[in-house]
């Protein structure tokens, strides 16, 4: 089954591990315009359909205006025509049908106060959730050095 996971982080940190035969496709965005012109947002859609048609997973981090074109994939909205399942992308006013294989992943990552502060709700509830910190995948060594800097 389809499932989309939101990934938050405290403090910025943010760690994410997929196991797939397949590795992630991530998509990361800024603040800056030309990450949210027309033609940018068309381009990641196609690569996220892309990776929906083959099924390998997408990771997106700081994309939150694409968020309404997937609105259907995040809903898990389907048509099904025979065994195999068709989601609805959205490019403004357009929308087209998106073959959905079966191993394809939605991974959103967002920083905790980020999800609270800005998320609309039903976003939130439709996602499963996972509060990831990456000390928690530190070693013991690591963890030390972690600390002296910290005290530093």
């Amino acid at each position: 089954t389809l499932q989309h996971f939101l990934e938050s982080s405290e403090q910025g940190e943010t760690g994410v591990e997929v196991k797939r035969h397949k590795s992630p496709y991530v998509l990361f965005g800024s603040s800056f315009p030309k990450d949210k012109d027309f033609t940018q947002v068309c381009h990641n859609i196609n690569t996220i359909k892309v990776c929906m048609e083959t099924g390998r997973p997408v990771i997106l981090l700081n994309l939150d205006h694409l968020y309404e074109s997937l609105y259907d994939a995040l809903n898990q909205y389907y048509v099904y025509f025979g065994d195999l399942r068709y989601v609805d992308l959205g490019l403004r006013n357009h929308r087209f049908n998106c073959f959905v294989h079966d191993d394809f992943k939605l991974i959103l990552i967002a920083e905790k106060q980020k999800v609270y502060d800005e998320f609309p709700t039903p976003l939130i509830n439709r996602l499963e959730k996972h509060f990831v910190v990456t000390s928690t995948i530190l070693t013991q060594e690591q963890l030390k050095l972690k600390e002296e800097l910290t005290t530093w």
